[in-house]
């Protein structure tokens, strides 16, 4: 038989444990939400830019909304390990309080509400529906394909 785990030690590896997990959610949150952003936002420039190809469209709005689906899971998943965390903290300085659990899942509810109460997500939200409209609603005959003349602009004759 092993012998028993110092608390201490039980604590700071759990403790460790958890922020690692913070800090590993959160970078995989900020290197995937600027890659489906970067993606989407240019899917949808080039949209805008020369074509009336209504599967650029399609395809950005998509990967812009994935890229706001996988912004709010990585949140909630940093959210939950930093409970995690105060959780032990709170449990190692005070013996009476319960011992902490990692929440695998939580309500839907509870998940939305974190989700609705960061500023951030809100914001991000925002800015992806605004350019999803801007791309859809600006007209593509009002910016000139390059390499051809305005519409405006007089006739050179060749002779």
């Amino acid at each position: 038989m092993p012998p028993p785990i110092d608390p201490e030690k039980q604590f700071l590896a759990a403790y460790q444990e958890a922020g690692q997990s913070v800090r590993h959610h959160s970078t995989l949150r900020a290197t995937l939400v600027v890659l489906f952003t970067t993606l989407g936002g240019g899917t949808l420039l080039k949209y805008m830019e020369n074509t009336k190809n209504d599967l650029l469209f399609w395809v950005g709005a998509f990967t812009l909304s994935i890229s706001f689906l996988v912004n709010s899971y990585f949140f909630l998943q940093t959210v939950k390990y930093t409970l995690f965390q105060k959780s032990i903290w709170k449990w190692f300085n005070d013996t009476q309080a319960p011992r902490p659990i990692l929440q695998s899942k939580r309500n839907w509810k509870d998940n939305f509400n974190s989700v609705r109460k960061d500023a951030l997500n809100l914001l991000y939200l925002i800015l992806i529906i605004a350019f999803i409209l801007i791309a859809r609603l600006t007209g593509v005959e009002s910016l000139p394909a390059p390499n051809t003349p305005h519409h405006d602009a007089p006739a050179v004759d060749k002779d």
